[in-house]
C-alpha cells in the first residue's frame, strides 16, 4: 500500500468513524480521497527544491480538496488536514 492510500484509509475511518460514510459511494470516495492525497505527495516531494513553491502548491491542492473531507474536516473541528501520516512524512520520521 502505498502512502496516497494510507492515508485516504485514514480519512475514511474517520467518516466512518462519524458516521458520515453512508452520504458516499465507498470505491468513489476512496479513489478521490486517494487522488487528493496522492496530489499533495507529488506536490510536496517535487517542488522539495523551494519550500516557498512547496507551500503554495499544497496549499492550492487543499482548496480544493473532496467534499468528504472537507465535511470532515469541519466535523474535527479544525483549520487545516494534515493527517498524522502525512506529519511523519513531513518531517521524516
Amino acid at each position: 500500500m502505498n502512502q496516497a492510500e494510507s492515508l485516504a484509509k485514514l480519512d475514511w475511518r474517520q467518516l466512518v468513524k462519524y458516521g458520515m460514510n453512508t452520504y458516499y459511494i465507498d470505491d468513489t470516495i476512496k479513489t478521490e480521497l486517494t487522488n487528493f492525497h496522492l496530489a499533495i505527495l507529488v506536490a510536496y516531494y517535487r517542488n522539495a527544491y523551494d519550500k516557498e513553491l512547496q507551500y503554495k502548491s499544497v496549499k492550492s491542492i487543499q482548496e480544493v480538496m473532496p467534499t468528504a473531507l472537507r465535511e470532515l474536516v469541519d466535523k474535527r473541528n479544525i483549520k487545516s488536514h494534515i493527517p498524522i501520516l502525512l506529519l511523519h512524512i513531513l518531517n521524516g520520521k
